[in-house]
C-alpha cells in the first residue's frame, strides 16, 4: 500500500497497491527530489483510460519494474480530471515535442518543474517504434546522473518555447483587423468546412471524435448566416453519431471516440462531458427541426428526413438522459464523471454480444434485429463479437421486409428492452464516482437545453436539484469561492477559471427556464 491509498480520486486508488512508491502531486515529492537530488516521473492518465489500464498491469504492478522506478525516480501520480491545471502544462509540453497528445502521459523533470522528456504510453518490450519502459527508465536515470546540468538546459529551453508560444497567441491584436469578428467566424467555418468527412459525417480520419463544439458552431453559424452547408453537414454528423457503434443504443450514452472513420468501433468508456456536449446539441437540432427547419433549408426539400430526423434526435436525447439518470446520478443530484472501457479485465465486454446470444434472447425476432443493427456471425469487431449500430432507418428496413414502420419501430423497442434487461446481469464496467463542478455544470446546462427542447418536466427539476447539490457541496467555507471535485463527502481542489465560466452559464440557464417556467401566465 503506498501514499495513493489516503486519496479520493478513484483513479488515484487504482493504482494504490501498486509496488511503485508514488505520491500525489504535492510539496513532500519536490522536497524529497530536490533533497536526495532525484528526477522526478509524474504519470498522469485518468480512470476510465483503457491504456492507462493496460499501463499499470505491464509495469506498474511488475515488482521488478517499480524497483527500478523506485531507486532512481520520485514518482507522481496526477488524476488529470482532479488536476486539469497540471495535466495542460505538461500535454502542452508533450504537444510540442511530439506533435499529439493522450493519456497515459508521462513526464520527466527536475525539482524545479521544468520537463526534460514527455512521452504517452510505453510498452513493456520494444514495439511500434516505441522504446520499452524499463529501458526508457534506464537510460534516462543515467542522462541525469552523467548530463544533468544538459537535461536541465534543454528543460529551459522547452519551458520557454511553450512560453513564447503561449505570448504570441495572447498578443494577438483583434482591433487590427477591420470586422473581426465576421473575419473569424467566416475563417473558422472553412477552416472547419476544409476538413469535413462528407461520407461519414464529423472531420478528418480515425480516430473519430464527436467533435460536438464544432458541430454546435457549425448549427450556430448556419442560423446566423443561413449557410446551409453549414446545417446540413452538422445534421448529417448528429445523424451518423445516433445511428453508429460509438452511441450504446441498449442504455443510452455515447462513449469517447470511435476507432474507425464510420463511428462503428468505439474505444467504449463513457465520459460525463462528452455527453453533455452532445445533449445540448441533439436538443438545439431537435429544436431547430421542429420549430424553424426552414431556416437552415432542412425543410421543404424532404420532409421525410426531416421527420425522420427529428424522431431519431428525440429518442437519442432521451435515452441518453435515462442512462444519466439511471448510472451517473448520486443520491445527492450530482453526476458523476466516467464509465471505464473495461470489465472483467477486457475492453467493451460489458457492451459486446455473439449472435448466438441474440438469437436464444430473441427467437423469432432475432432476424430482423440483427438485420438492422448489423448483428453477424463473424462479429462487427474482434472473434464473433458485435457491437450494435442502425444500418438502416426504420422506413428503409420496413419497405425492405415489409413491416409497416410503427410496427418495426415497437418491434426494436422491444427487443433492445429485452437485451438491455439482459446486459444489466453482466459485471459493469467500473465507475469514476468523483464529481467535478465543470462538468455537472455542462450536464446542468444540457438539462436545460433539453427541458427548453422537449418541455420534459423532470429534466428541468433533475438541473434544479443538481444546481441545490453544487452551489452547498462545492463552496468553500471561509473565502467564498469554490471546489473543483467532490468524492464521497468530501470536496477538495480549488475550482479552475473553466469551473466557473461554467456554472455561471449553467446558472443563467437554469434561471432563464424557471423564470419561464413559473412566472404567472
Amino acid at each position: 500500500m503506498n501514499r495513493l491509498s489516503r486519496e479520493t480520486s478513484p483513479y488515484l486508488l487504482q493504482h494504490a497497491h501498486n509496488p511503485v512508491d508514488w505520491y500525489p502531486w504535492g510539496d513532500e515529492a519536490l522536497q524529497r527530489a530536490r533533497a536526495e537530488d532525484k528526477p522526478i516521473l509524474v504519470s498522469i492518465g485518468y480512470s476510465a483510460c483503457h491504456w492507462c489500464h493496460v499501463m499499470e498491469r505491464e509495469s506498474f504492478e511488475d515488482p521488478q519494474v517499480a524497483a527500478l522506478m523506485n531507486e532512481h525516480f520520485i514518482n507522481i501520480k496526477i488524476d488529470r480530471e482532479e488536476r486539469p491545471d497540471i495535466d495542460q502544462i505538461y500535454m502542452d509540453a508533450v504537444v510540442v515535442m511530439t506533435g499529439q497528445g493522450g493519456w497515459p502521459s508521462t513526464a520527466f523533470f527536475v525539482a524545479r518543474r521544468t520537463t526534460f522528456l514527455w512521452r504517452r504510453y510505453f510498452p513493456p518490450l520494444p514495439a511500434h517504434g516505441r522504446n520499452d519502459w524499463t529501458s526508457v527508465l534506464k537510460a534516462i536515470a543515467k542522462a541525469f546522473a552523467e548530463q544533468g546540468p544538459d537535461l536541465e538546459r534543454q528543460a529551459n529551453a522547452l519551458t520557454y518555447h511553450i512560453f513564447a508560444h503561449d505570448k504570441n497567441v495572447l498578443q494577438i491584436e483583434p482591433d487590427a483587423v477591420d470586422n473581426w469578428q465576421n473575419v473569424i467566424k467566416l475563417s473558422n467555418y472553412e477552416q472547419w468546412a476544409k476538413n469535413f468527412d462528407r461520407i461519414d459525417g464529423g472531420f478528418g480520419n480515425a480516430p473519430k471524435f464527436p467533435a460536438a463544439m464544432a458541430l454546435q458552431y457549425l448549427l450556430e453559424y448556419a442560423y446566423h448566416t443561413d449557410q446551409a452547408d453549414a446545417a446540413q453537414h452538422a445534421l448529417f454528423s448528429i445523424d451518423t453519431l445516433s445511428n453508429g457503434g460509438i452511441y450504446d443504443h441498449l442504455g443510452g450514452g455515447f462513449a469517447r471516440y470511435t476507432v474507425d472513420k464510420a463511428w462503428h468501433i468505439p474505444h467504449f468508456e463513457k465520459m460525463l462531458y462528452d455527453n453533455a456536449l452532445l445533449v445540448g446539441l441533439l436538443s438545439d437540432a431537435y429544436k431547430i427541426l421542429t420549430a424553424n427547419a426552414a431556416h437552415l433549408g432542412t425543410a421543404g426539400t424532404n420532409d421525410e428526413l426531416t421527420e425522420q430526423r427529428t424522431r431519431l434526435y428525440a429518442d437519442t436525447l432521451h435515452q441518453t438522459l435515462d442512462w444519466v439518470a439511471r448510472d451517473m446520478t448520486s443520491p445527492e443530484g450530482g453526476f458523476y464523471a466516467a464509465y471505464d472501457a473495461d470489465s472483467e479485465g477486457e475492453e467493451g465486454k460489458f457492451y459486446t454480444w455473439h449472435k448466438r446470444e441474440i438469437d436464444r434472447l430473441l427467437q423469432d425476432d432475432a432476424a430482423i434485429f440483427c438485420a438492422f443493427y448489423g448483428i453477424s456471425e463473424d462479429g462487427s469487431w474482434e472473434e464473433g463479437k458485435n457491437i450494435l449500430y442502425r444500418r438502416y432507418t426504420e422506413a428503409a428496413l420496413s419497405d425492405k421486409i415489409g413491416y409497416d414502420t410503427d410496427e418495426l419501430y415497437r418491434l426494436l423497442a422491444q427487443c433492445r428492452r429485452k437485451l438491455f434487461l439482459q446486459r444489466e446481469k453482466r459485471p459493469k464496467p467500473l465507475l469514476d464516482n468523483k464529481i467535478i463542478l465543470g462538468w455537472n455544470a455542462l450536464m446542468n446546462t444540457a438539462y436545460t437545453k433539453a427541458y427548453r427542447a422537449t418541455q420534459k418536466t423532470t429534466y428541468l427539476a433533475a438541473a434544479e436539484r443538481n444546481m441545490q447539490f453544487l452551489l452547498s457541496q462545492f463552496r468553500h467555507p471561509h473565502n467564498g469561492g469554490l471546489y473543483h471535485n467532490y468524492t464521497n463527502g468530501k470536496a477538495a481542489n480549488y475550482a479552475l477559471l473553466d469551473d466557473y465560466a461554467l456554472l455561471i452559464e449553467s446558472l443563467l440557464s437554469l434561471y432563464a427556464c424557471l423564470y419561464h417556467a413559473r412566472r404567472p401566465k
